[in-house]
C-alpha cells in the first residue's frame, strides 16, 4: 500500500498516527500493532479522498479530518486497554531506565561488565543488610554470629558470578547478531561454554574459601557438571530471546525516531 504514497504524504500520515499512539500507556508490542493498524486505516482513507481530489495536500487534510484528532484518538486507545496492557507501559519505562543506567549492548565489554558489577554489588549489598537484620534478630541475643561472615561471602559470590553471567548473555547475543547461518549457533555455544567454565571456577573458589580445603576431584567434577547442565541452555535461550527483542526494536525504530512536535 505504501507504494501508492509519495514520501511526503507517507511521512505526514505516519506522524499523525504517531502523535496518537506515542502517549498511549501500554507496551511497545501493543503500540506497534496500534501503529500498523491505524496507519493502514488512515492510508485507506487517504487513497479514497485522493480518488475524489487531484491535489495530494487536499486529500491529506480531508483524510486527517475524517480520521480524527490525535488527542481524541489517544484517549480512545487508552480507554480500550486492559489492565495488563497498562502494566506493560510501566514495564517498558523501567526497562528504558535500566538500559540507560547500565549501558547498551554495544558498549565496550569492560564498561558493560563494570557497570553491571557495580549495580549488582549495590543491590546485593542492600539485600545483605536486610538479611543481616534477620540474622541479628534471630541470633543476636544468643551471641551466635557465625552466619554473618558466611552471608557476606555468599553475597560476594553472587556479585562475582552475576556480572559475568550478564556479560555471557551479551557475548552470546553478539555472536548471534554478527554471524550468519548455522555457524552463529556454534560460535554462541562456544561463548556459552567458555563462560560456564568461568562461572564454575568462581563457584570452586567460593567452596575453597568457605570450607578451607580445596574440593576433591569428585567434587570438582560435580560442580562443573551442574554448571554445564544448567547454564549453557540458559545462556543460549537468553541470547535468542534478546535477539528476538532486538528485531522487535528494529520495527519500532522508524516510528520512535519520528519528530512529531513540529
Amino acid at each position: 500500500m505504501n507504494t501508492d504514497l509519495s514520501p511526503q504524504v507517507d511521512l505526514s500520515l505516519r506522524k499523525h498516527v504517531e502523535r496518537a499512539v506515542r502517549p498511549v500507556l501500554t507496551g511497545r508490542s501493543k503500540k506497534l500493532r496500534m501503529r500498523e493498524e491505524l496507519f493502514g486505516h488512515l492510508t485507506t482513507i487517504y487513497l479514497e479522498e485522493l480518488e475524489q481530489r487531484a491535489d495530494e495536500q487536499a486529500a491529506l487534510r480531508a483524510a486527517v479530518d475524517r480520521f480524527g484528532e490525535s488527542a481524541a484518538l489517544t484517549a480512545e486507545l487508552n480507554a480500550s486497554l486492559a489492565w495488563i496492557e497498562r502494566f506493560d507501559h510501566w514495564d517498558d519505562v523501567i526497562n528504558q531506565k535500566w538500559h540507560a543506567r547500565f549501558g547498551s549492548i554495544d558498549d565496550s565489554w569492560q564498561r558493560f561488565c563494570l557497570r553491571w558489577a557495580v549495580g549488582l554489588g549495590l543491590f546485593n549489598a542492600f539485600i545483605g543488610v536486610l538479611l543481616l537484620l534477620v540474622v541479628w534478630i534471630q541470633y543476636g541475643h544468643s551471641g551466635d554470629a557465625s552466619g554473618f561472615s558466611g552471608l557476606w561471602k555468599l553475597l560476594l559470590l553472587l556479585t562475582v558470578t552475576e556480572a559475568p553471567a550478564v556479560l555471557a548473555l551479551r557475548g552470546v547475543l553478539v555472536a548471534l547478531r554478527r554471524q550468519n547461518g548455522w555457524t552463529r549457533w556454534l560460535v554462541a555455544l562456544a561463548q556459552a561454554l567458555a563462560w560456564t567454565f568461568l562461572e564454575a571456577l568462581a563457584a570452586i573458589m567460593f567452596w575453597w574459601s568457605m570450607a578451607g580445603t580445596f574440593p576433591t576431584n569428585h567434587e570438582l567434577v560435580g560442580i562443573t557438571e551442574s554448571f554445564l547442565i544448567l547454564l549453557p541452555p540458559f545462556l543460549l535461550f537468553g541470547g535468542w530471546a534478546c535477539s528476538v527483542a532486538e528485531r522487535s526494536q528494529d520495527k519500532q525504530s522508524p516510528w520512535i525516531s519520528l519528530e512529531i512536535d513540529e
